[in-house]
C-alpha cells in the first residue's frame, strides 16, 4: 500500500526530527507549507527557519513534540527489526 503525502512527512518527522523543502521537492512532495496545518491539528510541534546549505538556503521544520513515539522491537529469532509507532 502506498503512503500518502502526509503519512510520508509524518513517519520522516518522527524518525529524524526535521524535514526540508528541497527534501520533500526532491521525493515529488510540492505542498509541505500545507501538510504542515494539517499535522500541527493532529498534535505536532514544530518550528521553522531558513538554514544554509551547499548550494544555498534551505526551509527547514524541526519536530519540537509529537503526539506518537517510535519503537523499535527487534525479533531474537530472525534478528530483524519492526518499527512500529505509538501514542505518548
Amino acid at each position: 500500500m502506498k503512503e500518502t503525502q502526509i503519512q510520508f512527512v509524518k513517519r520522516h518527522l518522527l524518525d529524524y526530527g526535521e524535514i526540508s523543502r528541497n527534501y520533500c521537492l526532491q521525493n515529488f512532495i510540492t505542498r509541505l507549507a500545507s501538510i504542515i496545518p494539517i499535522l500541527h491539528n493532529q498534535g505536532f510541534i514544530t518550528k521553522a527557519d531558513y538554514r544554509k546549505t551547499q548550494r544555498g538556503k534551505d526551509f527547514v521544520y524541526t519536530l519540537i513534540s509529537a503526539p506518537y513515539k517510535k519503537v523499535v522491537y527487534r525479533v531474537p529469532e530472525t534478528d530483524k527489526e519492526i518499527i512500529t509507532y505509538e501514542k505518548t
